[in-house]
């Protein structure tokens, strides 16, 4: 077993133990360019829309019982999360909320993975 789950990202590209999910030119490969990630469960983040999260996108993470969920907002930082998001995560039993550019929260969650902390990603591949 390797020693981080995300071995390696790029635009609308991700490897996570060896395997590769990405979405380009409408050929996706795993999971696709937007990843819900927990422990080292890989699935698409199929609810996410747009570029504003919703609750509804965020619905399915909550159901995993993590204390912690990373938010990667794309490589550009484009996704927005609004406060009311985050405070519905915490409502909803999510003790600590991060937010960042997707490169950033990559890294931040294999450091929170490798921790052992019961930690949850939601990733945007693109903008």
């Amino acid at each position: 077993m390797k020693e981080f789950p995300i071995e390696k990202f790029d635009w609308g590209k991700f490897v996570v133990d060896g395997v590769e999910h990405s979405k380009n030119y409408g050929l996706r490969k795993g999971q696709g360019k937007d990843l819900k990630i927990v422990g080292r469960n890989v699935e698409s983040w199929k609810e996410r829309r747009g570029h504003i999260v919703t609750k509804d996108m965020v619905n399915s993470v909550l159901k995993e019982k993590i204390d912690v969920l990373v938010i990667g907002t794309g490589f550009d930082g484009t996704l927005k999360v609004p406060k009311s998001v985050k405070n519905y995560l915490v409502e909803n039993g999510v003790s600590e909320v991060i937010i960042k550019k997707t490169p950033d929260a990559c890294n931040c969650y294999n450091k929170l993975y490798r921790q052992q902390r019961n930690v949850g990603l939601l990733v945007h591949g693109t903008c």
